[in-house]
Order: C-alpha cells, then sequence, then structure tokens
C-alpha cells in the first residue's frame, strides 16, 4: 500500500510498542455495553463506532496463542493502545506485525491524536495492507511530521456493514533512523492496464497537436466539463493528462513516461495533486516530499516549461474539520514551493465555500468533484494567472 513499505533489518532503532497477544492471564474483561463484549490485553481499548457490534477473545490454535477480533456494523471497527511518548519531531517508525484475516480485510494501522476521536481515519503515520487468510508476518515502514499531543497506535479492521474479523498475534512499533526512509510518494507508479492506455492517447495527441499547456491530475482534473474546457480551455491549446485515481506517484510515472521536453514542451504545465494521497492516508509529510520530487522531475525533462501548481480544493461538506484544517497545512507547503520564477501556486479553494464553510451541492455533489458549476469557477479564478504565464518567455 501507498503508506508503506515491506523492506529487510535498518539500525537505529528504538521500540516504542511491542505486544504480544499470546498469554491469556494478561487479558482482561470489556466493558459491557455499546455493542462491545469479550476481552482485551491489559491497556488495549476498542474505539470502535458506536452504530457497530465488536467481539474480541483471546484464542489458541496448534500452540499459537492470539487476539481475535470480530464485528459487523455501519461504523469502524477499532482498537488501540496509547502510546508513553509523544512524537516532538519529525520521526521515521518500522511497524511489524504478524496477522491472518479470514475476509482479507484490509488492516490500517495508524498512530493519531487520541483527542480527534470524530476524526478516526485521520492519522499522522499510518500503513495499510490486506492480511492473507494464513498467517504471514509484515514489515512497513511510515513516517510523520512533529505533533506533541499525546497519540496512539490504532488497528482499523473494517468499515461500512462488512463483517470482518481479524487475528493478530504480535505488534511491534519502533522508531528507526530517518535516513533509511524513502518517501512511497516519490516512487513512480505504473497504473492499470487502461489507465496507461489512455495516458498513451493523450501522449499521441500531444505530440500531434503541441500543446501550450497540459493539465496532469485525479478524476477532478480528468472530470473537466466538455462545454466548459472546450470554450474556455481548448482555445489555449491545451491535452488533458488527468487520469481518475491518480496520485502524486502516479502521475511521476506519467511524466516518466508522456516525452515530456522531447516530442512536445508545454509552455504551462498545470498540475492538481495530492488528495487520494491524503485519501490513501499519507502522511502530510510524505505529500509534500512527494510534490516538491515531482517538480523537479518536471523541471529535468522540461526545464523550459513554466508550472502552475494548484492548490488541493476543500473536501467534505463541512468545514471546520480536521480534514479541512490538515488540507490547508498541506496547501501551504505547496505555496512555498513557488519560486516566482518558474513555479507560480493558485489556492482558489475558498471560492467554493459558504461564509459559513460549507461546501455547497452546486459546486460539488459528493463533497469532492466538481459540477459544472464548479468548473466554471475553476476555470474563472485559474484562467487570468495561466493567461499571464502563457504570455512569458519559454
Amino acid at each position: 500500500m501507498l503508506a508503506g513499505m515491506c523492506l529487510g533489518t535498518v539500525s537505529g532503532e528504538r521500540t516504542w510498542l511491542e505486544q504480544q497477544f499470546g498469554d491469556q492471564a494478561g487479558y482482561m474483561p470489556l466493558l459491557s455495553g455499546l455493542g462491545r463484549s469479550g476481552e482485551m490485553p491489559l491497556g488495549w481499548s476498542d474505539a470502535s463506532g458506536p452504530e457497530s457490534a465488536v467481539h474480541y477473545a483471546f484464542v489458541q490454535e496448534n500452540g499459537i496463542g492470539f487476539l481475535r477480533a470480530t464485528g459487523n456494523g455501519s461504523g469502524k471497527l477499532q482498537f488501540m493502545i496509547p502510546l508513553k511518548r509523544q512524537v516532538t519531531k519529525t520521526t521515521a517508525w518500522r511497524i511489524k506485525v504478524k496477522s491472518r484475516s479470514p475476509e482479507r480485510v484490509g488492516l490500517l494501522m495508524g498512530i493519531r491524536q487520541l483527542d480527534r476521536p470524530d476524526e478516526w481515519d485521520r492519522f499522522f503515520a499510518s500503513a495499510l495492507f490486506d492480511p492473507g487468510v494464513d498467517w504471514s508476518e509484515q514489515e512497513f515502514l511510515m513516517r510523520s511530521g512533529a505533533d506533541p499531543k499525546p497519540a496512539a497506535l490504532y488497528l482499523n479492521f473494517g468499515l461500512h456493514g462488512t463483517p470482518a474479523t481479524l487475528d493478530i498475534a504480535w505488534i511491534k512499533l519502533e522508531q528507526i533512523d530517518a535516513d533509511h526512509y524513502v518517501p512511497p510518494t516519490t516512487r513512480p507508479l505504473i497504473r492499470e492496464e487502461g489507465a496507461v492506455a489512455h495516458h498513451h492517447d493523450e501522449v499521441e495527441l500531444a505530440r500531434k497537436q503541441q500543446p501550450s499547456v497540459i493539465f496532469l491530475g485525479d478524476s477532478i482534473t480528468q472530470g473537466w466539463n466538455d462545454a466548459i474546457w472546450d470554450r474556455e480551455i481548448a482555445p489555449l491549446s491545451a491535452v488533458n493528462f488527468g487520469i481518475g485515481a491518480n496520485t502524486i506517484q502516479h502521475v511521476l510515472w506519467q511524466v516518466q513516461n508522456m516525452e515530456l521536453g522531447e516530442s512536445f514542451t508545454p509552455k504551462v504545465v498545470v498540475l492538481m495533486i495530492g488528495i487520494n494521497n491524503y485519501f490513501h492516508v499519507d502522511s502530510d509529510i510524505d505529500i509534500v516530499d512527494g510534490m516538491a520530487n515531482l517538480l523537479a522531475e518536471i523541471h529535468k525533462r522540461s526545464p523550459r516549461s513554466r508550472i502552475l501548481l494548484l492548490g488541493l480544493l476543500p473536501q467534505g461538506r463541512q468545514g471546520g474539520t480536521l480534514r479541512r484544517e490538515e488540507l490547508q497545512t498541506i496547501n501551504r507547503h505547496y505555496a512555498s514551493m513557488a519560486d516566482g520564477k518558474r513555479v507560480a501556486f493558485l489556492d482558489f479553494g475558498a471560492k467554493f465555500l459558504d461564509p459559513d464553510g460549507t461546501f455547497p451541492a452546486r459546486f460539488s455533489a459528493d463533497a469532492t468533484h466538481l459540477t459544472p458549476a464548479g468548473y466554471e469557477v475553476w476555470a474563472k479564478e485559474m484562467l487570468p494567472a495561466l493567461t499571464d504565464m502563457l504570455k512569458l518567455k519559454q
């Protein structure tokens, strides 16, 4: 998964947490009520949604003792343990786990603040993988910036009404030397066959058209309303390379495989990317490093092209959420990458919001993707800056 990779042993490690789940004597009964039942090792507690039924139990099979967590319901299935230390600086971790799941449910392991239970899916360091039906041992690396508030390690093993079972024998969280950590957002990642075919179709179009502008991004970029694109963007000689579900590392692969600076050299590259990394629980610091690496790659391949880097759009219907706060933090880091020469930054996300911070349905039906009215706002806010950049000499 994006947030971590299986890697070998590294030096300089320091253990923050080590839990063996095979000693039944260490288990304590859970408080009854709220759909919770069973017992759990001392120090651990359930953090599932109130609309979910969850059961925990010590199980022993073939000489292996482990914790079995089972649940169902319309909300999250999650358990946690507070960390005894606080994250006072940028930190890289290795997390090891031995687990299995009959349903192969995704196991999301992450560190987040204790005081934001409403934001259960937002972590400042996380790793996600799908345990198999047989026991396996996995290792992942993850990293976060400093966050000195009290934190906990959370294990999320199900969501949205799907029955889920997780068996876990042991888990270990270790701090590692930052030099051994390579952000997954800086490694190019190829898409599936259909998306790659679409990419090559756009490359062929760019060869023929020799565009002045290319757009890079995800489904928000790919989804430009045809009428608005034809009226406002196409006259600028533009090609849209946006592909739904793209992440920063997918766009990095596109840049490395589009003959940029060879078969065509656009005057301006319009870039909006990173929201899928955020949804896939990449840490903010990894997203920012991924963007810096992507900008450098574009410059390396097409040094005459300028980049119009766009801020990530608001997400979620309501304002005042941790999600909105974190996206604004990412955008501030994006803004710092503008150099006044080759990179310009533009953030018009506030133009989509009502005075109370609501992201209204007239601009986005799902509080993520844009309606035609949303693309009208995008065009209105972007075109002056884009037009000025096109007038500059390459």
